[in-house]
């Protein structure tokens, strides 16, 4: 196969492939590996993605795992913590919502429409009117056996509560369910260079004017005590260090609801 044409998969078989995406300037193929399997019955088709950041491999791992362990006698149709979802009253919004919070995460993340968000995988499906999900888990370059585990959990979840196989989802108490845009393009930043620290953990809840970090010198002296903008939990929160002035150390989201 060389188009991501899924009609010339034969129902109750599974392959894989290379897409091709274009020539580099070195002469060599940039190409997507794909993975897909049909099963013996018609469905819906689940498309599962991966590898969006460069230093999640989550998904990477988890999605083959899936693969090779679906049992196509069983799968109807076609064929990664935290999911997030486009918090919207419409079919594909209300549809969204219910795969998210059957993908089986404690953490949900629902983001109103905005117009202005584009250049992402989302926003095809969004553009298109079709329902969909996103995942993230802690990256940065490692792949902790627990966070594979929830994806590969979480996309047989999907796909039971979508019919595509038999069996109710897994479904897990809320910790949190956040509701905001999730513009990782506006965190808050810091104006000096220097050594960060962060005195908040992950989904804190913090005030406006809090504060929840520091740049220090190279002697431990704060030279920038960074607050909160605005009450909210705590989504993001700088890895490295190392900063320098315009560097973004947090984000922060509102909350849909306390649970």
């Amino acid at each position: 196969m060389e188009r991501f044409d899924l009609d010339r998969l034969r129902p109750g078989s599974r392959d894989s492939f290379a897409l091709p995406v274009m020539r580099l300037p070195d002469g060599n193929d940039l190409w997507l590996p794909v993975l897909a399997a049909a099963g013996l019955a018609d469905g819906p088709t689940l498309a599962v993605l991966a590898g969006v950041h460069g230093d999640e491999y989550e998904g990477i791992r988890a999605i083959p795992q899936i693969f090779r362990a679906l049992d196509l006698a069983q799968l109807r149709g076609r064929l990664p913590t935290l999911v997030g979802y486009p918090h919207a009253d419409t079919p594909h919004g209300r549809a969204s919502r219910a795969a998210a919070l059957a993908f089986g995460c404690d953490v949900l993340w629902g983001h109103p429409p905005d117009p202005t968000a584009g250049g992402r995988t989302i926003s095809a499906a969004e553009a298109l009117g079709i329902p969909w999900i996103y995942t993230e888990a802690a990256g940065g370059g490692r792949t902790l056996p627990k966070d594979v585990e929830c994806y590969r959990s979480g996309v047989l979840n999907a796909m039971r509560h979508l019919g595509m196989l038999p069996g109710q989802p897994e479904i897990q108490p809320l910790r949190c369910h956040l509701l905001g845009a999730g513009n990782t393009d506006a965190p808050i930043r810091v104006d000096t260079s220097g050594y960060f620290v962060s005195e908040v953990d992950l989904l804190a809840i913090v005030t406006a004017g809090q504060a929840i970090g520091y740049v220090l010198d190279f002697a431990g002296e704060p030279l920038e005590t960074i607050r909160a903008h605005a009450d909210g939990r705590v989504v993001m929160i700088r890895g490295i260090p190392a900063v320098h002035a315009g560097d973004g150390v947090f984000l922060l989201s509102g909350e849909l609801r306390q649970v």
